[in-house]
């Protein structure tokens, strides 16, 4: 939006053991740098650092959320436009996936979309026989501003076609 570029990245790690039971929340954001091309932020204070003193930093963020949706492992994100006149960009948590949800992987640019990969963990188990899966999840959402598709983005009842018989999961 108007000049500069949107960063867009996710937290959450499975680097160490204890990392697989994590349930910190976990977050993907879409962060709106205004800086222009060719011109450094480096001198510049930036909007974010007046609100790392009381950690008030997602007040200049759209968020967008995450619902369940009928059927297994489906979920819809919100509608929500960004505001650009007082947001710099946009969050999701992810918790509502599940309370392990993290991204591992890079997300990827899809035309004006962001595909983000999430992943939870299979849990530990002291039990060698016990076998144990984690889960996916998957979203195409707008790269800008974190918004759901108006129409239908997956072939959810496996007809070949993405259509309006499709729902927006």
């Amino acid at each position: 939006p108007d000049g500069g570029n949107t960063i867009l990245f996710g937290t959450g790690r499975l680097i160490d053991v204890a990392d697989a039971d994590s349930t910190a929340q976990q977050t993907f954001y879409g962060i709106w740098d205004k800086t222009a091309k060719g011109a450094t932020a480096e001198t510049a204070t930036g909007p974010f650092q007046a609100k790392f003193a009381n950690n008030s930093q997602r007040d200049l963020l759209q968020v967008q959320t995450i619902t369940k949706a009928a059927g297994v492992g489906l979920f819809n994100v919100s509608t929500t436009r960004m505001d650009t006149t007082k947001q710099l960009g946009w969050y999701m948590d992810l918790d509502v996936v599940s309370s392990t949800q993290r991204v591992l992987y890079s997300a990827l640019a899809v035309g004006p979309d962001v595909l983000i990969n999430t992943s939870s963990p299979a849990p530990l188990s002291n039990d060698p026989c016990m076998q144990n899966s984690g889960n996916s999840a998957f979203f195409l959402i707008d790269a800008l501003d974190g918004h759901a598709s108006d129409e239908a983005v997956w072939d959810i009842n496996g007809d070949g076609k993405i259509d309006d018989k499709d729902t927006h999961a």
